[in-house]
């Protein structure tokens, strides 16, 4: 299916491709066979029947699965994963993976799991084996 999306676009968490807010729900660009979407501070996240994880908005901390701190009003892929379930936290995202946890964004606070305390565009597997069947980040940046 479709999204949409309404409220502060302000860094471009619509994904309609413009960074206003809105009160009308506007279409989320670009893409389809959406089944599952996340919500963080000022990045969304969608995950489609395929497994690929798509994500628009701010990126100061790589919440989007990009290097550098550009906002992206529209919608760009996490390159390498195919995720069963998604869940976004303030700044970073979690993905519930074949073998275990993938996470990437922020993690001044140690939300990827990693030890390494520095935020990660790519994807940080954090658990491996086990039959995980939900995903829930928090909300720590």
């Amino acid at each position: 299916g479709a999204a949409s999306c309404w409220g502060s676009g302000r860094d471009g968490q619509l994904g309609n491709g413009a960074a206003v807010a809105t009160s009308t729900p506007v279409q989320v660009a670009g893409l389809v066979g959406i089944v599952e979407l996340t919500a963080g501070v000022a990045h969304t996240c969608a995950r489609t029947s395929d497994g690929q994880v798509a994500c628009w908005g701010a990126n100061r901390w790589a919440q989007l699965g990009l290097p550098g701190e550009e906002d992206h009003p529209r919608a760009v892929l996490v390159e390498g994963l195919r995720a069963r379930a998604i869940a976004a936290g303030s700044s970073h995202t979690c993905a519930l993976v074949d073998d275990g946890v993938a996470c990437w964004g922020a993690d001044a606070a140690g939300q990827l799991g990693d030890r390494v305390a520095l935020a990660s565009p790519r994807p940080v597997r954090v658990l491996f084996g086990a039959p995980f069947a939900s995903v829930s980040p928090g909300s720590t940046r």
